[in-house]
């Protein structure tokens, strides 16, 4: 039998493939989002323990919207030994301090801060063997450090004055402090980075070429390495953090585009450290971070120029919606396209990996189908506005009506996935769900007849064979059973449904687009067969 395409304008009727576009508001307000914006420093030392206390980092979240921390591990006590096991129980309890308040650190550790010679710090022998004991710490709470700091060598971990490695350092030196941070790389788990105190310290390591685009993010030492300023602004080289503009600054511009940057001023240097240098610089140099207290003349400056509430809005990302086209209608075992306009306000993008789900939850019972998303927010760039394209395939099992949509981009660790502090909010008006970290599309599907993905009990006799030539389908051996074959398009949308007698071997498809299709095939008997074919 020939059974004729059904004409497109009847095929309608059955399923509406109508699709919506939804405008979003921006939101202006500061928020705490992960990894990223202004920070407080926390210091500690083994002699007197100061330990995070739950409440204080409570209000730096919740009031000061800070969702970061510097914390320094002082190790003056052990600069002729190995650190105590007492000292390492005290920085685990801060871990978990950390991990139930919601937020992250910036992890660095110093022997001294003293500034004048002898300087304190350990040998480098002593520093590797440290590092090797905090290996294990380091790994246990990998998802609560944002990254780590080089530290280790010098007065507060900076790599300047020092007593073992040299100041200026020779070649033998400049390779102990090579060695130093590679091995602190070694220590850490992959997606962690490290950060230096001067780019001039990466160019000699890794060469004077910046992370090619196509290395970034990979578990290559170059990759890993980003850069902190710890006296931002401060005069023309800023206090020696750079040699030579002319050639760091571009390098830096490079480089930050896919590495951590941030850090703190330490002296105000108008008319360099006033507002318009300030957010040029952050900008040019993508900063993720800021130290909200030191220099605090600095920071007065940029409130009292009125920069300070877009310094703090534009600290690494900053997402915003504008808008998303989205379908009205999906099938269970189908696909569901979305489109979404989204534009990135922030200095930089995310410099850690984290999933992009799609969320439909039910409206009448609330169970929740939790999509994949083939998408990167390590990829959403500043100052663009970022056409995100992605499709969805939707279980056969899901629940069939209304669903509303969600765009949730949790953190990537197991044990923050469903913490809602540790999600990224987008800045839009009415879409944040507190109690999820949800970000609502403020849009429902209407899901409906499964399509169904049963293995056929004769897998021989339910093949189709796409004909272009001669514009039909053919069915090898004829069909099994008689019963309703239903033609679905990518989108899960079904075009045409039709009931088909055994033994049918071909079906005209003359008004078929190219693409990709599903054919399910329901038998009398209750067996439902699926396979897919290209067009």
């Amino acid at each position: 039998m020939r059974l004729a395409l059904l004409p497109l304008l009847f095929i309608a009727t059955l399923t509406v493939a109508q699709t919506t576009t939804v405008t979003y508001q921006p939101d202006a307000t500061d928020f705490a989002n992960p990894e990223r914006g202004m920070y407080h420093q926390a210091e500690t030392h083994p002699a007197v323990y100061t330990a995070l206390d739950a409440g204080t980092l409570a209000t730096w979240y919740s009031t000061d919207q800070h969702s970061l921390i510097l914390r320094l591990f002082y190790l003056e006590e052990f600069v002729n030994a190995p650190i105590s096991g007492t000292y390492l129980m005290q920085m685990q309890n801060d871990m978990d301090v950390l991990r139930a308040s919601g937020m992250k650190a910036v992890l660095r550790f110093a022997y001294t801060s003293n500034s004048t010679a002898p300087y304190g710090d350990a040998d480098k022998n002593r520093v590797l063997q440290h590092i090797a004991q905090l290996e294990p710490l380091l790994r246990a709470n990998a998802d609560v450090i944002a990254f780590v700091q080089a530290g280790f060598i010098g007065t507060w971990g900076e790599w300047y004055y020092t007593d073992h490695f040299g100041l200026p350092p020779s070649p033998a030196q400049m390779q102990d402090r090579q060695e130093v941070l590679e091995a602190l790389l070694d220590a850490l788990p992959e997606g962690i980075m490290v950060q230096l105190r001067t780019p001039g310290y990466k160019m000699l390591f890794y060469g004077n070429a910046p992370l090619d685009p196509n290395d970034a993010f990979t578990n290559t030492y170059a990759a890993r390495v980003g850069h902190h300023n710890d006296c931002f602004l401060a005069s023309s080289t800023d206090i020696g953090t750079y040699a030579d503009t002319t050639v760091e600054y571009p390098y830096l511009h490079a480089e930050t585009e896919f590495t951590p940057m941030g850090g703190e001023t330490c002296a105000p240097n108008a008319p360099r450290s006033d507002c318009p240098t300030a957010l040029e610089e952050m900008a040019l140099f993508h900063w993720s971070y800021l130290h909200t207290d030191w220099n605090p003349d600095v920071i007065a400056g940029f409130e009292n120029g009125g920069c300070l509430p877009e310094i703090k809005r534009r600290l690494g990302y900053r997402f915003a919606l504008e808008e998303a086209t989205l379908p009205n209608t999906a099938l269970a075992g189908g696909t569901l396209d979305i489109d979404l306009q989204l534009t990135n306000s922030g200095f930089t993008v995310p410099y850690k990996f984290r999933p992009v789900q799609l969320v439909l939850r039910h409206v009448g019972t609330n169970e929740e189908t939790i999509l994949p998303l083939d998408m990167d927010v390590r990829e959403w760039d500043a100052d663009v506005t970022n056409n995100l394209v992605a499709s969805a395939d939707l279980p056969n099992s899901m629940p069939m009506g209304e669903h509303a949509l969600f765009l949730w981009l949790p953190d990537s660790a197991g044990s923050l996935t469903s913490d809602p502090r540790y999600t990224i909010r987008l800045a839009n008006q009415g879409t944040w769900e507190a109690s999820t970290g949800y970000n609502d599309l403020l849009h429902t599907v209407n899901v409906s007849g499964s399509v169904g993905v049963n293995e056929p009990a004769n897998s021989e006799r339910w093949r189709v064979v796409p004909e272009r030539a001669q514009e039909q389908l053919r069915f090898p051996g004829g069909l099994a059973a008689a019963g309703d074959l239903l033609l679905c398009d990518a989108q899960g949308r079904l075009m045409v449904q039709a009931h088909l007698p055994i033994a049918t071997t071909t079906m005209p498809v003359n008004a078929l687009a190219p693409g990709v299709y599903t054919l399910v095939l329901r038998s009398s008997n209750g067996a439902q067969r699926t396979t897919r074919f290209v067009w």
